[in-house]
């Protein structure tokens, strides 16, 4: 006997309907969590790490990226990203300010070799990338 369900169709209409009336819900669950998310993560480690070498020998981003398209991001920013964008980045401004101070710091206290001619100047690059390379990695 066949399992009888609904249309895909109706399934989506009222996912969407009770979806978009729990915005108190979604927002008083992320104030007040069961368990804290960045500890449940870490504690997760193993998995992730697992699950990631995992899809990779199965070519399961390459898999899932082809059969998505282009179209299904551009839809998305289409109908979604575009309006999210510009409040996004305003809420977002002192994360990002907190972020590239150290960035600007680093670069800010190097002192680089003199200009030489065009094209042998990769003294000066190098100074910059292992700048910013140690900043990353004792940083962090």
């Amino acid at each position: 006997m066949a399992i009888t369900i609904k249309d895909a169709s109706t399934i989506a209409n009222k996912w969407a309907t009770r979806a978009g009336a729990a915005t108190q819900d979604y927002t008083q669950g992320v104030q007040n969590p069961r368990t804290s998310q960045s500890a449940a993560a870490v504690a997760a480690k193993g998995v992730w790490a697992d699950s990631v070498a995992q899809a990779a020998a199965n070519d399961q981003y390459a898999k899932g990226v082809q059969k998505a398209g282009d179209a299904k991001w551009q839809a998305g920013v289409a109908a979604k990203g575009s309006v999210r964008y510009q409040p996004g980045v305003t809420a977002g401004k002192n994360n990002y300010q907190t972020g590239i101070g150290p960035v600007i710091s680093t670069l800010s206290s190097l002192n680089l070799p003199p200009r030489n001619v065009k094209g042998n100047n990769m003294g000066r690059v190098q100074a910059v990338v292992d700048a910013l390379r140690k900043l990353k990695t004792q940083g962090s």
